[in-house]
Formats: C-alpha cells, sequence, structure tokens
C-alpha cells in the first residue's frame, strides 16, 4: 500500500492487491529507464517480466522466471543491465542479466542473513545490501564489473528482536562525500542512520529514531 519512486532512473512500486486489483498481493514492480521491462515478484518463487506498452502502460508478453523461494523484494542496477531478488524463505539473493524483456541467470543464487526483506544497491552501484529480519542484519556484497555478487560479510549487526527489514540510501553527486542510509527495523520500531563511504561500509549517526 505503498507506492515509493526514489532518485535516479530506476522506479519502484510496491503494491498490496487493494492498491491495484490486477497486481498479486505484496507485489513490487521495477521499471528500466527506457521503461522496456517490467519486473514483478511474487510469492510462488517466480519472477515475472512484462513489456509495458509506450502509450497506456499495459503489460503484455507474460514470462515467468524461476528465482528463489518467495522472492520478497528487488533492484535493478542503474544501467537496468542487472536485477537482483532477494528471496525470503531461503535466504538468498538471485542474480540476473536483463535484455530487453528477458532475464537469465547471471550467476548462481547467492546466501544471505536469514529471512531478507529488502535488497538495496549503493548509489554507487558497487555495493549491494539485503535488511534481514530473522538475523537483525545489514549484509553486504561486492558487486562485480559483470554484476556478479560477492559476499562482504555483515555491514551491521543490531541487537536480537529489531527484526530489520528495510533500508534506502540518498543519492548525493560524486564528490559530495559520503552517501547517507538508513534501516528500519519492524520490532523495534525504529530507524537508524548511517553514513556509508564507497566500499559499503557502515557508520552509525547517532541513536536509532522511535517510529
Amino acid at each position: 500500500e505503498v507506492i515509493c519512486f526514489p532518485h535516479g532512473d530506476v522506479h519502484q512500486l510496491a503494491s498490496s492487491a487493494d492498491l491495484k486489483p490486477t497486481m498479486p498481493t505484496e507485489a513490487i514492480v521495477a521499471l528500466t529507464r527506457a521503461d522496456e521491462v517490467v519486473s514483478v515478484t511474487h510469492g510462488g518463487g517466480g519472477s515475472t517480466n512484462n513489456g509495458p506498452n509506450p502509450n497506456s502502460g499495459t503489460l503484455s508478453g507474460q514470462q515467468v522466471f524461476v528465482a528463489g523461494n518467495t522472492p520478497h523484494s528487488l533492484t535493478l542496477s542503474s544501467s537496468g543491465g542487472h536485477l537482483y531478488t532477494a528471496n525470503l524463505n531461503d535466504s538468498t539473493v538471485s542474480q540476473f542479466n536483463v535484455n530487453g524483456a528477458t532475464l537469465t541467470q547471471l550467476a548462481p543464487a547467492v546466501g544471505t542473513g536469514t529471512t531478507p526483506n529488502q535488497v538495496v544497491l549503493h548509489p554507487n552501484g558497487q555495493v549491494l545490501f539485503t535488511a534481514d529480519q530473522a538475523t537483525n542484519t545489514v549484509t553486504r556484497f561486492t558487486v562485480g564489473a559483470n554484476g556478479a555478487l560477492t559476499a562482504n560479510g555483515i555491514a551491521h549487526q543490531f541487537a536480537g528482536g529489531n527484526g530489520t527489514n528495510g533500508m534506502g540510501f540518498t543519492n548525493n553527486p560524486a564528490g559530495a562525500g559520503n552517501q547517507f542510509a538508513y534501516v528500519v527495523n519492524y520490532f523495534g520500531s525504529n530507524v537508524q542512520a548511517f553514513t556509508s563511504d564507497a566500499a559499503g561500509n557502515l557508520t552509525a549517526v547517532g541513536a536509532p529514531i522511535t517510529t
């Protein structure tokens, strides 16, 4: 029931069936800059691609691409060439190449923290994070030149019971210094701010803010 249009060229739409009855419950949609691809994640383990009509926005040409168990969140690289899904029930991240309206596996899925609720890219596109609810962690990956992910440890560990489940970044221009990241803890009912350098190291800014 929340629509989010973050900075940059990639837009994400999170929707429930009440918001748009033709979409699957908890659908998340990402569009490329050219509006060539719409990818929908849904609980059955598939990632669905459709090509929108540039005039009406109507979706057509449905194809289903297998991700992990219960893909729950996705993010698209700024170039539109790579797509990643956080798979809730097997705690993995699936990796795809995007070519027009077709997804192909870029590399095997990689393990992350337990119950990854969200996947997000650093604004520089070189680091990817998951927000992991069951382990109260933010897990970090290095993004290779070809888009493939390499595990790079835990970027931050919250206290038990926080239920880490959301993350977002500012998008400061190059040369402006560190980016700022914000992590939502569902059960902790708070938001923690961080600075982040280009390597994806997170440094907490003050105490969490209660929501």
